[in-house]
């Protein structure tokens, strides 16, 4: 890809560096855009395959080293983008993977959601959903990696997820009325209740 043309899509996706790191390390150098990056293509979300899944292909290299094992590969992979409201505007990555459900891009944004709706901190907060990255990879155990292309699934705007609020109280317990009628006896200076209830 001509650094010329990265320079335009990242104008248009400030989060692209964040979007061609693989496996740990950064790739957003003008040297590997120039000679690993195939394309970097905005898609509308609605083409995306919800269904799809982590997938990759090898094949074996001949070789002239016995214990070495050579091969050719090439991986598709997706990568969810969201953030939560208020905390200071971090976008946080989930790979799709095969261990959540069936490994699918819709059950990673399920698990996400039951995530976030579960988690208290976030009462009362959104989980604001930014993009689905596709990343196709190839390379070689000879080259390592050779080519990456990058397809951006954009999620509709103002896709969200809004944390439930709390509508009733919690179950009042006979422990929790036990424990409110001594504190009341005690701040009162009335006689204290018995110790097992009647």
């Amino acid at each position: 890809m001509k650094w010329k043309k990265y320079i335009e899509r990242l104008a248009q996706f400030p989060h692209l560096a964040d979007d061609l790191t693989w496996r740990g390390r950064r790739n957003d150098n003008r040297e590997f855009i120039r000679t690993k990056v195939g394309f970097i293509a905005p898609r509308p979300f609605e083409n995306l395959d919800l269904s799809a899944t982590l997938s990759s292909t090898g094949t074996s290299l001949s070789s002239d080293y016995v214990h070495a094992r050579l091969r050719c590969y090439k991986a598709t992979e997706y990568q969810i983008s969201f953030r939560i409201e208020g905390m200071n505007d971090v976008t946080y990555l989930r790979h799709v993977d095969p261990g959540v459900g069936d490994g699918s891009i819709q059950a990673h944004i399920d698990d996400l959601t039951k995530w976030f709706k579960g988690c208290e901190a976030f009462r009362g907060k959104h989980l604001i959903w930014e993009r689905v990255v596709k990343r196709t990879v190839s390379g070689s155990s000879y080259a390592g990696l050779t080519e990456m292309n990058l397809e951006i699934y954009l999620f509709p705007e103002f896709s969200y997820v809004k944390h439930p609020l709390c509508a009733t109280a919690p179950p009042v317990t006979q422990k929790d009325l036990d424990s409110q009628a001594t504190a009341h006896a005690y701040v009162r200076g009335e006689p204290m209740p018995p110790l097992v209830p009647a």
